[in-house]
């Protein structure tokens, strides 16, 4: 039995569009995660609370990830990016942190001259 390879030189995808650039699959997929290293310190440091809840390193731990998450409000309002990361949406408040952030980034504006 020969093994052929057959390369295929069309330069478009079923629909006739040229293919996307890898950057943009890398976009798609880092939107998904937006927030993911937010949301797993604020989680490890509640689970740390919940077994000892004066532990000094999971308190600043958990407001660390609470500033982020307004950081990162802020950072997406500046962006033009106000869908909710999913990371966020089951965390009242991770959300209310990151909604903190794009209200403050908006008031920013506004107060601009």
């Amino acid at each position: 039995m020969i093994a052929t390879t057959i390369r295929n030189t069309d330069t478009t995808n079923n629909a006739g569009f040229p293919p996307a650039p890898p950057e943009a699959h890398q976009r798609a997929v880092g939107a998904n995660l937006r927030g993911l290293a937010i949301r797993t310190e604020y989680a490890r440091a509640r689970e740390v609370l919940k077994v000892n809840p004066y532990d000094d390193d999971a308190c600043i731990s958990l407001d660390i990830a609470l500033l982020e998450a307004g950081f990162l409000g802020h950072a997406e309002w500046c962006h033009s990016e106000s869908r909710i990361p999913a990371m966020f949406a089951d965390e009242p408040r991770l959300l209310r942190a990151w909604q903190q952030g794009q209200d403050a980034a908006a008031l920013e504006f506004l107060a601009a001259p």
